[in-house]
């Protein structure tokens, strides 16, 4: 599942824009929101993340699609590409 949006992913903390999370897992997801450090306008899509990987999706990406080629630059990468995925993980303590 792919997310495009106008911002450049998950920050950890939203008042740093290098807080940028590249990869987490769903817990990690659940952890933030219920901790308060996520925006408002970010809380439905990380839902429909969560939705999306219960159903058994592999990944969710969150990606700034003002960037030209990001899905690309995010899904090609082997390294930390331009959003954040998102994956279900080990831990599934969060369903």
């Amino acid at each position: 599942m792919i997310f495009l949006t106008d911002v450049m992913g998950l920050h950890s903390d939203l008042e740093d824009d290098s807080s940028l999370i590249s990869e987490c897992t769903a817990k990690d997801i659940v952890e933030l929101v219920d901790s308060g450090r996520v925006s408002k306008g970010m809380i439905p899509k990380l839902e429909a993340v969560l939705m999306s990987l219960r159903g058994g999706v592999a990944a969710a990406h969150i990606i700034d699609g003002r960037i030209a080629h990001s899905v690309l630059l995010e899904i090609m990468t082997d390294d930390a590409g331009l959003g954040t995925k998102i994956v279900a993980g080990n831990d599934m303590s969060w369903v």
